[in-house]
């Protein structure tokens, strides 16, 4: 439930308004003992060498504009959603311990257009220390502000640029 405002808020930045929303579904239902849910899977789950019931199982399902987003989401909303979780859990972690996290990006802009990339990150709070991995970048600057420290690989060196 923590976790949810915070995406809600981090995907309307970052798609200018659209909604999301998150709903955890647990494997096993509020009252039902997890003892005899194992029991009864205990002989199927022996002959298939794993464990198909329990807490492990639980999922988060997630709901863009009000549809489910793993049926109805584009791979752009799909990823967007991935990375407005990212930045609820850096937002979490701050409520919790008065720090935040070192943010890591893997290749974010490769999917998202100019514009959701500067959405994204306008959405990262100034504090926040972020390492972004990308293979093409023209103007860096417009995307990551004119403090950032920018370096390249060429020829196996890193050189800032």
């Amino acid at each position: 439930e923590q976790l949810a405002g915070h995406a809600a808020q981090a995907y309307a930045q970052i798609t200018g308004g659209e909604r999301l929303a998150l709903r955890y579904v647990p494997d096993v239902a509020p009252g039902t003992s997890l003892a005899d849910v194992l029991l009864k899977s205990r002989m199927a789950d022996a002959r298939r060498q794993n464990t198909s019931r329990g807490p492990h199982r639980d999922d988060v399902e997630i709901e863009i504009a009000g549809r489910p987003a793993r049926n109805f989401a584009s791979q752009g909303q799909q990823k967007t959603a991935a990375l407005a979780l990212k930045l609820a859990e850096l937002n979490l972690i701050r409520e919790r311990t008065a720090e935040y996290p070192i943010l890591m990006l893997d290749e974010v802009l490769s999917e998202l257009d100019s514009v959701r990339s500067r959405l994204l990150f306008n959405a990262i709070p100034p504090e926040v220390q972020c390492i972004v991995t990308t293979t093409a970048v023209t103007r860096p600057e417009l995307l990551f502000g004119p403090n950032a420290a920018v370096y390249g690989i060429e020829g196996g060196k890193l050189e800032k640029r």
